[in-house]
């Protein structure tokens, strides 16, 4: 659930509009917690369009401690978001959820780069989030009114992060997709795309770019579309490269090269392909 509320900065005058600043601001419980400590804000600088301060709950102690012993604390909490992260976002001028779910995204890469061990307390893979998952974890969605350049302080950040509602009744706010079922001509097409799927790995990883691009996760989506394409691309060498076809471009180019004609671009780069790649 996701509560909606604006929120003014300590001291600000309401009735000078020409120094109100709008920001908006994103509280985000993360489904693991990332091991930066008691709290951790990125970036150091205040003069980017954007900040994120992440929060611990829990302070896990200096000589670390075991996930038998952490399980038994969160039975007595009822709860393991005590020991989750939480983080808030706070956007100086884009007020739409897909730029803080990228930002959140772009920092838990960052995060997984510099840690040799991607595993949560109780064992979850720390991943990034899809669109759907940011908007079920997202618990507060803030309008935050202060003056232009106002740098929030710790007091700040922490009556935003662990704010409460003050009303009793929340908005849900998903994604806006018109769902169907899939059509019977679809359907039918199951059994075939299986066994394709069974011969060819390259159709999951264009699967997998297309649940990316709905995630609207865009670089992670080109890099799986890629994948796949030099998949298919292995697929058409070997395929090309036991047929006919291929022994007839042969002799075509044996026949041209010797009556002094260029040899044909694609041809060469699909014999140098499958010289350096593939078996002989």
């Amino acid at each position: 659930m996701t509560y909606l509320e604006t929120v003014y900065a300590k001291y600000l005058d309401k009735t000078r509009t020409e120094v109100i600043e709008i920001r908006h601001c994103y509280v985000v419980n993360l489904p693991f917690r990332l091991r930066i400590g008691k709290s951790y804000t990125f970036p150091k600088s205040d003069k980017e369009d954007f900040k994120l301060y992440f929060k611990n709950l829990y302070k896990i102690p200096p000589s670390g401690i075991k996930i038998k012993d952490l399980k038994e604390r969160a039975s007595k909490q009822r709860s393991d978001n005590f020991f989750y992260t939480k983080v808030l976002i706070m956007l100086k001028r884009s007020q739409h959820e897909h730029s803080a779910l990228r930002l959140l995204n772009d920092l838990i890469v960052a995060y997984g780069i510099v840690t040799t061990t991607p595993i949560s307390l109780f064992g979850e893979n720390v991943r990034t989030l899809t669109e759907m998952e940011f908007s079920e974890a997202c618990e507060w969605e803030i309008t935050y009114k202060c003056p232009k350049g106002y740098i929030l302080t710790d007091s700040d950040v922490d009556n935003l992060i662990n704010k409460k509602p003050s009303l009793t009744f929340n908005l849900s706010i998903i994604p806006d997709h018109k769902i169907k079922d899939l059509s019977p001509e679809a359907l039918k097409k199951i059994p075939s795309a299986f066994e394709l799927h069974k011969k060819f790995i390259f159709y999951e990883f264009a699967y997998e770019a297309k649940v990316r691009m709905f995630s609207e996760d865009y670089i992670t989506a080109v890099l799986m579309a890629c994948i796949a394409l030099e998949g298919v691309h292995g697929a058409f060498l070997k395929h090309v490269r036991t047929s006919e076809k291929e022994k007839k471009c042969k002799r075509n180019l044996n026949n041209k090269s010797k009556k002094g004609r260029s040899v044909p671009g694609f041809y060469m780069w699909l014999k140098n392909t499958i010289s350096k790649y593939m078996d002989s």
